[in-house]
């Protein structure tokens, strides 16, 4: 009676440890062969910032039974209309900084948080023109919105930067995910 259960038991250990092996040996067929990449098909790589929004790009993003909406990005890189690089005097401008839900996923152009916001400034401040930028890139994290705001949020010379961040960006930062890398570049962990 003892030898069944040891055979039993000898089986299931190496089931388990079978099931294992082959779980690692998927999993590091996929990142050599098929690496996850966390950002959307009308990215660019940037050595900068690892990736941005394509300039210039346009499209329809789609996730069945999640969404699907249309987008332009003008030749900044950001959603929307083209804008100038310096605001014209009098006008405040506004620099709206994220990610996916800066950038507005799932929603037209006239439909992000930061064209709300135009909307809802424009006609607060009276006689006061607005612009608000959308500069949001899915996926980006603390990281990039830092060195991106550093290195050329600033140099758009905006009156207010607006940083919107989801619990995934602490998370993010928290775990490393994204670093500077010993040449000062961002790089990737996993």
């Amino acid at each position: 009676r003892n030898s069944r259960w040891r055979k039993l038991g000898f089986a299931i250990v190496a089931l388990l440890l079978a099931s294992v092996v082959s779980i690692l040996v998927i999993e590091l067929a996929v990142r050599i062969f098929w690496p996850h990449r966390i950002r959307t098909p009308f990215a660019l790589d940037d050595p900068r910032f690892l990736y941005r929004n394509e300039p210039g790009s346009a499209g329809h993003h789609t996730a069945p039974g999640e969404f699907a909406y249309s987008f332009t990005v003008n030749s900044f890189g950001f959603r929307g209309e083209e804008v100038a690089a310096n605001p014209s005097p009098g006008v405040l401008r506004v620099l709206c900084v994220g990610d996916s839900f800066t950038w507005g996923t799932g929603v037209e152009d006239d439909e992000t948080y930061p064209a709300h916001l135009a909307r809802i400034l424009s006609a607060d401040l009276e006689g006061q023109e607005v612009e608000v930028i959308n500069a949001g890139v899915m996926s980006w994290g603390v990281s990039q919105y830092y060195r991106w705001i550093l290195e050329e949020g600033f140099a758009l010379k905006p009156d207010v930067i607006v940083i919107a961040m989801f619990h995934d960006d602490w998370t993010q930062a928290l775990l490393g995910l994204v670093n500077e890398g010993p040449d000062g570049t961002l790089v990737t962990e996993n």
